[in-house]
């Protein structure tokens, strides 16, 4: 059972009104590493413009998440419970990794069937296509390091550790679980992994429930994101 996060709903929006402000930024800052990159390689091109719509905003999310402790007068682990028996945590991680992941090919196939069925196009993922890509190995290494390490950090400490218990603690403990996995899916962006990422979240906030320990949801994600590097840079045509 999760415990009871000590931060006020002020400073929560405070934090998401900041978070939209950076995205909003790095956004325009974006449009200008793609006018510098112009005269590169498609892959190249991508490879920088990842990095441009990523890193910055992923500095700026560990800023943001250090005033919102501070603010909170929270420590890291009093916020996320870090402590709180993590090699249970990352145990159980790893398993739900495991697990997860075959469930998870098996949505993105129906969903992939389903937008045939309905002759809608398929689009890669943005981050998929700039490892594909990259021309040069150190750069694939750049972005799976991105994937595998930044992006779960990053994305499990704001949906799972700041809004699932902040709209559970308001009251909805339904909309947390819900609304926190449809907003995860939503903000990759890519209609065929819609599905498959709602499921995952769903999964997430459940484990971090389970654990009331931020790490294995973040351990899970992480695992789950170095399966799907692997397979990129590894399954025959692909690289």
């Amino acid at each position: 059972m999760l415990s009871h996060r000590a931060w006020t709903l002020e400073s929560v929006l405070l934090l998401l009104m900041w978070l939209f402000t950076g995205l909003a930024g790095v956004s325009f800052g974006a449009l200008g590493v793609q006018h510098l990159t112009a005269g590169l390689s498609r892959g190249e091109q991508m490879f920088y413009l990842n990095l441009a719509g990523s890193v910055p905003v992923y500095l700026w999310a560990v800023g943001l998440l250090a005033w919102f402790l501070r603010k909170n007068q929270l420590g890291w682990d009093d916020g996320f419970g870090l402590r709180r028996r993590w090699g249970r945590a990352l145990l159980l991680a790893a398993g739900v990794a495991i697990l997860v992941t075959p469930a998870n090919l098996t949505l993105l196939w129906v969903s992939q069937k389903i937008l045939e069925w309905c002759s809608i196009s398929l689009e890669v993922q943005t981050p998929v296509e700039a490892v594909l890509l990259a021309p040069a190995i150190w750069q694939k290494a750049v972005l799976g390091l991105v994937s595998v390490v930044c992006a779960p950090v990053i994305e499990e400490l704001f949906f799972r550790g700041i809004i699932y218990p902040s709209v559970k603690q308001a009251g909805f403990p339904r909309l947390a679980l819900w609304g926190t996995a449809l907003f995860f899916a939503v903000s990759h962006a890519n209609l065929m992994a819609f599905l498959p990422l709602a499921f995952f979240g769903v999964v997430l906030a459940l484990l971090y429930e389970a654990t009331d320990n931020l790490l294995a949801p973040i351990a899970t994600h992480a695992l789950f994101n170095a399966f799907n590097y692997l397979w990129l840079v590894v399954a025959p045509g692909n690289s």
